[in-house]
């Protein structure tokens, strides 16, 4: 296990994402106390072993162990807190956000009341949305709160944090939606139109590929919205609204009634709390730049007499308005507590493959799979696709990852699936014991493993020791971007039977469906 507080020190200039990943594989129960013990001493780097502290509340077991030390070293935080250090105290008052704000209601309304740095007011501010205990004590405090920053950048962003915070104080609207109006076109995001267009079809719907955005299909006839996750392929379903030619067009139809009519006939609620979601295509950014022109654009929807309220923390329904070179696309995206298709994933590990992408995966290799397979996913993460492939028939699942973290994790989110999955910790290049029908799995790739000489080693490793573990018929499905990495190291003891490539988060990684040449059993 290597040292915490050095994995602290060596990550804290990473990109967020990276320090994240490279923290969660460091961690755990020990590993936590001992920041604890360090946070607030003269010689430590207080700023990175708070932001450690943050990044590590991603994962639901560390947060807990983070939020039982928090009660424990309670004094700790607060040093924070007040301390000189106004970076300091931001980082303070969003791991207080994170642990449970009720422990700290007092102090951080104190801290607030006399924060004279207005960069650090957002991020105490939204602390107290998370508070549950002093819930109406918190809410009556806010509602009170004056904004005295005389900036516009600092007045705007403790403006937004205080309506976040008020909003989530306020409580979540449900998630309702009204039965579809005759003639609704939803928008299918997908991992890959080929094979979510195949799956909505055979669910009787009419479906077609959308003239943009990239990888996006159009379904018809759809009565009810819920019924859409019958299919599991695509990663998000919007209501269509309309397309444009420029922006110009979309402030219009923004401010309309027609549109505030749309989505009454969809949410019929007198006001309809929102948030509003923009993309752009790569060269098709506003010159204002994203966040700003997204911020706009929700003022001009914005309206107590159309009944629309922006509310970033508590909303029915995201805006979405997608910018491409082909046009701009103005959709309504409802709750995703609507949708549960992938509820068992209680516990995530970083650059884990989308459940989406791997339904479309196991959605792709159906016709190569066997009924009665012993299947293993020997780079099994999360256990997803193990969890998807279970969908189909199979006679046992197995999973492995080198990292006890994964394998904790997996352990975890079977608990909610249900299928019967075993996993283990071991290295996929090491000979098993047993021998499988089908290896499933997504394989480490670019930056998420470290470098393209390591994956060159990890892969050639993995496919000497992938003959032994297949059975006399059996199947490989390579999940990864490496793709010609993967096309090289493949020898003659493999034929490629089947491949197909997806868009997962701006890459376009592949399957590849392999089989042993009978000369290599």
């Amino acid at each position: 296990m290597n040292d915490i507080l050095e994995a602290v020190e060596k990550t804290k200039e990473l990109a967020p994402r990276d320090r994240r990943t490279k923290l969660l594989s460091s961690a755990d129960k020990s590993g936590i106390s001992r920041i604890f013990l360090h946070l607030g001493d003269v010689h430590s780097d207080n700023r990175a072993l708070l932001r450690a502290l943050c990044d590590l509340c991603s994962g639901e077991k560390l947060r807990e162990t983070i939020c039982r030390n928090a009660s424990i070293y309670r004094s700790r935080i607060l040093s924070q807190l007040y301390s000189q250090d106004a970076k300091a105290r931001k980082l303070a008052a969003e791991l207080i956000g994170k642990v449970g704000p009720d422990l700290f209601f007092k102090e951080l309304t104190a801290a607030l009341e006399n924060e004279l740095t207005d960069f650090v007011k957002p991020s105490m501010i939204l602390s107290f949305g998370h508070i549950c205990e002093y819930k109406e004590d918190a809410l009556s405090f806010l509602k009170k709160y004056e904004v005295t920053a005389t900036e516009e950048k600092h007045r705007s962003e403790q403006t937004l944090a205080l309506k976040k915070a008020i909003s989530s104080l306020s409580g979540e609207q449900q998630a309702a939606i009204l039965p579809l109006p005759s003639g609704t076109v939803l928008v299918l995001d997908c991992p890959s139109t080929q094979v979510t267009l195949k799956e909505v079809r055979s669910l009787g719907y009419d479906a077609k590929e959308a003239r943009f955005p990239f990888n996006t299909i159009l379904v018809y006839g759809v009565e009810k919205y819920r019924r859409i996750f019958a299919a599991r392929s695509f990663y998000s379903a919007s209501i269509f609204y309309g397309e444009y030619k420029d922006i110009k067009e979309v402030k219009t139809a923004l401010c309309s009634c027609v549109f505030s009519d749309f989505l009454h006939t969809l949410f019929g609620e007198k006001e309809l709390a929102f948030r509003l979601e923009l993309k752009c295509e790569k060269g098709c950014e506003p010159a204002s730049g994203r966040s700003k022109a997204a911020e706009s654009l929700a003022k001009l929807a914005d309206s107590s007499e159309r009944g629309l309220c922006m509310s970033p923390s508590s909303y029915l329904f995201e805006i979405a308005i997608n910018i491409t070179a082909k046009g701009i696309l103005l959709s309504v995206l409802p709750s995703k507590k609507l949708d549960d298709r992938f509820t068992y994933k209680k516990e995530n590990v970083p650059a884990s493959i989308h459940p989406a992408a791997a339904a479309a995966c196991v959605s792709f290799i159906k016709k190569y799979t066997y009924p009665d397979a012993d299947v293993l996913d020997c780079f099994c993460s999360s256990g997803t696709m193990l969890f998807e492939r279970a969908r189909l028939p199979y006679k046992s699942l197995t999973g492995s990852d080198i990292s006890p973290f994964a394998v904790k994790a997996s352990r975890i989110n079977e608990r909610a699936a249900k299928t019967g999955a075993k996993f283990f910790a071991k290295n996929a290049a090491d000979p098993f014991r047993e021998k499988y029908d089908e290896v499933i799995c997504n394989m480490p790739f670019g930056l998420r493993f470290g470098s393209h000489m390591e994956n060159k080693s990890l892969y050639k490793a993995f496919l000497a020791n992938l003959s032994s573990i297949l059975s006399e018929r059996g199947r490989a499905f390579l999940f990864t971007n490496d793709k010609k990495l993967l096309t090289e190291l493949l020898t003659d003891e493999y034929t490629l039977i089947g491949k197909h490539s997806f868009s997962c988060g701006g890459l376009y990684p592949a399957i590849f469906v392999v089989k042993k040449n009978k000369a290599s059993v």
